[in-house]
C-alpha cells in the first residue's frame, strides 16, 4: 500500500506538473494570438491610413485640376469679353470719326456756299 501511495503521489505530481505546463503553454498561445491580432489591427490601421491619404491626395489633385480648368475657362471668357469690348469701342470711334468727317464736309460746303453767295452779292452789287 505504501508503494501504491507513492506511485499515486508521483503520478499526481506528474499530472500536476503536466497541467501546469499545459496551462503555461495555453497562456503563452493566448498571448501570442492576442499579439498577432494587435499586429494585424495595426497593419490594417496603417493600410487604411495610407489609403485614406491616397484618396485625399487624389481628391485634392482632382479639385486643383477642376479649379485650374474653371479658372482657365473664366480667364478665356474674360479675355474674349475684353476683346469684344475693344472691338465695340473701335466701331463707335469709327462711327464718331465718320460723323466728324461728314460734319466737317458740311461746314466746308456751308463756308463755300457762303463765300459763293458773298461773291455773287459782291458781283451783283458792283
Amino acid at each position: 500500500e505504501e508503494q501504491v501511495q507513492r506511485v499515486r503521489t508521483g503520478l499526481q505530481e506528474k499530472v500536476s506538473q503536466l497541467e501546469t505546463q499545459i496551462q503555461s503553454k495555453l497562456d503563452l498561445a493566448q498571448s501570442r494570438r492576442e499579439q498577432l491580432e494587435q499586429e494585424q489591427l495595426e497593419k490594417l490601421r496603417s493600410h487604411n491610413n495610407e489609403k485614406l491619404a491616397e484618396v485625399r491626395q487624389t481628391i485634392e489633385n482632382h479639385a486643383k485640376e477642376i479649379e485650374q480648368k474653371v479658372g482657365k475657362g473664366l480667364q478665356e471668357r474674360l479675355e474674349i469679353a475684353s476683346q469684344n469690348r475693344v472691338k465695340e469701342l473701335e466701331k463707335r470711334l469709327e462711327n464718331i470719326r465718320k460723323h466728324e468727317r461728314r460734319a466737317e464736309m458740311v461746314r466746308q460746303n456751308k463756308e463755300r456756299m457762303a463765300n459763293q453767295n458773298d461773291e455773287q452779292e459782291t458781283a451783283s452789287s458792283g
